[in-house]
């Protein structure tokens, strides 16, 4: 049995073992590697993401915070469909605990939350 979520009209698929709000992965594309359709990527991945960005940098202006979270599952432009599943990771980001508006700026919200985020190659 598959667990499903659906996000603004799409619909993600998890394995029964895996919680997606416990999920602690996500997989970037390194350079010339598979990437994944940006609506293909769950907000909970995004999320780690985000949230393993906002522990380096601390803070971001949020339209910075888009692209570098973009970059990193291998987008370098920003269409439509990259941003708004970009900005639906960030709102899970806050959701999670794992972020905080503050103006036009992202910041990190309880660091420590979730200190074993793990970057996965995808191949």
């Amino acid at each position: 049995m598959k667990i499903k979520h659906t996000y603004a009209g799409r619909q993600f698929f998890w394995d029964e073992s895996q919680d997606p709000d416990s999920y602690i992965y996500y997989r970037f594309a390194g350079k010339g590697m598979f990437r994944r359709e940006a609506e293909d990527i769950p907000p909970e991945e995004i999320s780690n993401a985000v949230h393993e960005i906002l522990t380096n940098s601390i803070s971001l202006n949020y339209d910075d915070l888009i692209r570098d979270t973009a970059r990193i599952f291998g987008f370098e432009r920003l269409g439509d469909s990259v941003r708004a599943s970009m900005i639906r990771g960030i709102d899970k980001a806050v959701s999670r605990g794992f972020a905080r508006m503050e103006g036009d700026r992202v910041s990190t919200a309880n660091a420590g939350l979730i200190d074993h985020i793990q970057p996965v190659r995808l191949t």
